[in-house]
């Protein structure tokens, strides 16, 4: 049996990444997978009790196996994977193990499909906007919200008739992008507040966080089939990649101030302040 913990402020994908990190290592050091998961010292912040609460935002895949004769490893590179370069995260390697723990639950799933339909977003023609704010600035440093509108901008100058799902915490952040970039639209459902130095978890009321973390996650799903995406750099935004499968396509704002567009066998120069590539 493996227990996985968390410190009880933890973020949602704050937990998994710390999941993802406890399995791995079981498996180098074992060379199989656990035979059981105690996940019910996780995700504090969204339930009232010490159920295990895994299967409302997860698919039970127990009966799918792994095999692999080599170490697996989050990112290729030795940091920290949130503020780490996406572009190097092991998608390969890593695609059976999301696959078997990670994978959306039915519910989600269904809020999937009613969020595309009820929105009327088509995946091929829309670029997601994802934008962590409010306490995420003590962790690492965030992009203006004019660097966010002109990348923008610069995509919709190449198809007029793109629209921009925009995913953020932070009010502010929203109001001022769609006031500056036309065809900008949200998800309702999922929680916004005004700009502070507190995380939307700690200010939500509990009795619909459960509800509105399955908005968010369903929503975050939905941003990772976006033919485009710009982000910030976080945990939710690195699980975002990495559902997504690949990088490419992705506009990653990364701590200390460098944008990277992500490319096949394509990175950035660590010594430039900022770096694109542009493939559109």
């Amino acid at each position: 049996m493996l227990k996985i913990t968390n410190h009880p402020g933890a973020g949602f994908f704050s937990c998994c990444t710390t999941k993802l990190e406890k399995i791995l290592e079981y498996f180098r050091n074992n060379h199989k997978l656990p035979d059981f998961l105690d996940c019910k010292e996780q995700f504090n912040n969204y339930k009232n009790n010490n159920d295990d609460v895994t299967y409302i935002y997860f698919k039970n895949n127990e009966k799918y196996d792994i095999s692999y004769n080599k170490l697996v490893y989050v990112t290729s590179i030795n940091k920290e994977q949130q503020f780490s370069e996406y572009n190097k995260l092991n998608f390969n390697d890593l695609k059976p193990f999301i696959y078997k723990y990670f994978s959306p639950s039915s519910n989600i799933e269904i809020m999937i499909n009613v969020f595309i339909k009820k929105y009327n977003i088509n995946l091929d023609n829309t670029c997601g906007i994802m934008y962590r704010g409010n306490d995420k600035v003590i962790e690492t440093i965030q992009p203006s919200y004019n660097d966010f509108i002109l990348k923008a901008l610069n995509i919709k100058q190449k198809n007029n008739t793109i629209r921009f799902l925009v995913q953020t915490d932070e009010l502010e952040f929203l109001n001022v992008f769609s006031k500056y970039v036309s065809n900008s639209f949200h998800i309702e459902e999922t929680p916004k507040i005004n700009k502070q130095f507190s995380s939307i978890q700690h200010i939500i009321d509990k009795n619909i966080k459960q509800k509105s973390t399955v908005a968010y996650i369903a929503s975050l799903h939905i941003m990772s089939k976006c033919k485009y995406i710009i982000t910030t750099s976080g945990n939710g935004e690195m699980w975002m990649v990495l559902y997504r499968g690949h990088s490419n396509g992705v506009y990653q704002y990364l701590r200390p101030k460098e944008y990277i567009y992500n490319v096949k066998n394509k990175s950035y120069d660590p010594n430039q302040e900022y770096f694109w590539i542009d493939n559109l």
